[in-house]
């Protein structure tokens, strides 16, 4: 089983990686904006720091705000209002 922050760093490392993927990747773009708003900062910054949260909310957040899919820029700015 693997520690938490562990967890997260693997699905952020995954999150960046199939960003920039065609419209077909749209629904794991989806889920992983799910994934995202569902995080609780606080104990997040606590634990990886305010680096890797910017770097959350700024290469997967906003980037994915500009998407062509409307479904993931519908996600993306329901995440970054939770």
């Amino acid at each position: 089983m693997l520690y938490w922050p562990n967890t997260l760093g693997v699905c952020f490392n995954f999150a960046l990686f199939f960003i920039n993927y065609d419209v077909m990747w749209c629904f794991v773009k989806v889920e992983l904006l799910e994934l995202v708003s569902e995080i609780d900062m606080l104990p997040f910054v606590r634990l990886a720091g305010t680096a890797a949260q910017t770097r959350l909310v700024n290469e997967v957040v906003f980037t994915l705000l500009g998407d062509s899919d409307h479904r993931v820029r519908q996600s993306a700015s329901s995440a970054l209002v939770r």
